[in-house]
């Protein structure tokens, strides 16, 4: 069987351009359901955890997320050191059955154990689903149903955004009244969140209400990306002195502790 070594050279920093970059998650169980349950492939090539050193850990966390994006997949793990699981619920199933407690060769060197997981994300083409990428929209004002005292205007926006706390989860997807979310002119997103679509931002019209007549009387082109248990939003400059809206998805989504990303 071919080393780790060779994998890394097949697969090292001059192939692999252009693919997503992974992110560390964090470290969850796993029993004999597999929160991931799809195997993708096994780097594995030495019996023992004390045989291998960092440089081949980093090696086989590269072959997956390759492996993991060509399936299409967004979310994967590393187990008992070299082995590569997904599939194409993994984004919602990796934490059923919560993270682990203990110390552990996952938390030392980032790979799975014996019923422990290492759970990685791909962070898309702009590193998206990143959050040293995504700026934070959470103030309670933004909401759709907050009646506007003041107003604010996203006249200095650019770049990729998430919606938290209590600005709610995603921005509005239904037209919001005017002279709410802290603004006259309410902004909202035409063509519905992306849930099927986990491999790639997808291009949607953010629409303005500045008309009682006419919910979408200017527009502009923004993107959203589905990173999992949350979206993301590639916003641009508001017209006039609109302000984007936010909104509480029906559908719990929770996201792991940030904490854990690393």
């Amino acid at each position: 069987m071919a080393s780790l070594t060779v994998f890394a050279l097949l697969l090292g920093p001059a192939s692999i351009t252009g693919l997503q970059k992974p992110e560390f998650v964090g470290c969850y169980k796993a029993n004999g359901d597999r929160p991931m349950p799809q195997f993708l492939a096994s780097y594995r090539t030495k019996e023992y955890l004390k045989e291998w050193n960092q440089d081949e850990f980093d090696a086989v966390v590269r072959n997956c997320a390759a492996e993991t994006e060509k399936h299409g997949f967004l979310y994967f793990g590393v187990q008992f050191w070299g082995e590569c699981w997904s599939g194409p619920r993994a984004h919602l199933t990796y934490d059923d059955y919560g993270k682990t407690e203990k110390d552990s060769e996952c938390k030392k060197y980032h790979v799975g154990g014996d019923f422990e997981i290492a759970v990685y994300r791909l962070l898309g083409a702009e590193d998206e689903c990143s959050n040293s990428t995504y700026k934070v929209l959470d103030t309670a004002d933004r909401l759709e149903t907050h009646k506007t005292e003041s107003p604010k205007c996203d006249t200095q926006m650019g770049g990729w955004y998430r919606f938290q706390s209590e600005a709610g989860d995603v921005i509005a997807t239904s037209c919001p009244p005017m002279s709410h979310c802290g603004t006259y002119i309410t902004g909202w997103m035409k063509g519905g969140l992306p849930y099927d679509v986990i491999d790639k931002s997808v291009e949607r019209e953010a629409c303005f209400h500045k008309s009682d007549e006419n919910c979408c009387l200017e527009k502009r082109t923004i993107k959203a990306r589905n990173c999992g248990k949350f979206f993301v939003f590639k916003l641009e400059n508001a017209p006039l002195c609109g302000r984007y809206c936010g909104h509480y998805i029906e559908q719990a989504m929770h996201e792991e502790d940030p904490k854990s990303i690393a």
